[in-house]
Order: C-alpha cells, then sequence, then structure tokens
C-alpha cells in the first residue's frame, strides 16, 4: 500500500521510463540506495573504444493537473528541488536543509518526465538541459531520442548440442543423481 499518491506517482513514472529503456534494447540498472542523484542507470554496451558506456536518467513524474502546466506547455525541472527553495529546502523545524544542485552537474545524462495520468514521456539529453536554470519547457525544448539498439535473436545456436553456454556439464536428471 503506498502512503501518499506522490510516492505512487514516482514509482509509475520511474517503471514506464524502465520499459522503455528496455524496449529499446538495453538494461537497466538499479542504484543500491534512494540518495543517488539518479533514479536508475543505463548499460548501454561496448564502445568501439572498447570501453562500456552508462548514463544516468532522473525521473520526473508529471500529472495532468500538475502547476507546473501552463498553457498546454509541460515543465521539467532541471534541478534537485524547485527553484522556489532558493539554496537549499529545510525538511524539519530547526532542521539541515537540503542542498539544491543542477542535475547536469551531479552527472545526470537524461532527464525524463512521464505523465503518470496519460503515459507521455518527455526525454532530453544533458546537451539540452544543461545551461537552463530551473526548467525545462517542452512546448520549447525539442526532446532527443533515446537511442535504440537492434538486440539479437536467442536462436543462434540452434541445431547444436544442447550443451550450457558456460561449458559445463548438464546435471543429471534426480533418479540418476543416486
Amino acid at each position: 500500500m503506498y502512503k501518499n499518491n506522490s510516492n505512487q506517482s514516482c514509482i509509475i513514472a520511474e517503471g514506464a521510463a524502465k520499459l522503455t529503456v528496455t524496449r529499446k534494447g538495453w538494461v537497466v540498472l538499479n542504484p543500491e540506495s534512494d540518495e543517488m542523484p539518479y533514479d536508475f542507470a543505463v548499460d548501454r554496451g561496448r564502445q568501439d573504444d572498447g570501453r562500456r558506456l552508462t548514463e544516468y536518467v532522473q525521473v520526473k513524474s508529471l500529472r495532468e493537473n500538475n502547476k507546473r502546466k501552463r498553457d498546454g506547455n509541460r515543465k521539467i525541472c532541471v534541478k534537485s528541488r524547485p527553484p522556489s527553495t532558493v539554496g537549499h529546502e529545510i525538511v524539519s523545524k530547526g532542521g539541515k536543509g537540503r542542498n539544491l544542485y543542477s542535475y547536469a552537474d551531479e552527472g545526470i545524462d537524461w532527464i525524463v518526465g512521464v505523465c503518470v495520468d496519460t503515459d507521455v514521456q518527455y526525454w532530453y539529453h544533458v546537451s539540452d538541459f544543461r545551461d537552463l536554470e530551473d526548467y525545462i519547457n517542452t512546448s520549447e525544448v525539442p526532446q532527443t531520442e533515446f537511442p535504440s539498439r537492434s538486440v539479437p535473436s536467442s536462436q543462434r545456436n540452434r541445431g547444436k548440442s544442447k550443451k550450457n553456454t558456460h561449458g559445463a556439464q548438464q546435471p543429471l536428471p534426480l533418479e540418476d543423481a543416486a
């Protein structure tokens, strides 16, 4: 059971973005901690230079009645907290504040806004939002298509012996193992 609809919206948005990445042929990597500046990472495989490319994604949930939607325009925050929290957000009376930081400065490669009411997604590469002060206005900033790859078929071993992929012996059936 969700404590509130904000938490549920975040889970829906993140799940939708992960599904998009998976459908585009990439592997989703989940962080071990909620304290990371990204929601998930994407293993983009080995590049021409032999190194693996890992890209970091921040997901922002949007709602159809979002207060940042004006005149049909959606705005996606490019910082850890909305700009109204100037500098930092106080999390408890007399308590320490949360720092306000730019996602680009934290190494985020992609921001995706997901409207949880309509499943519409807005993908932006760091080159699209690095120089923005507060928000991405979806009607003014063109989206960047997240790259796709063709996933090889698993039918490549057809007609070969039934050896497992690691070269080890197949386990014996239980009745023959005794």
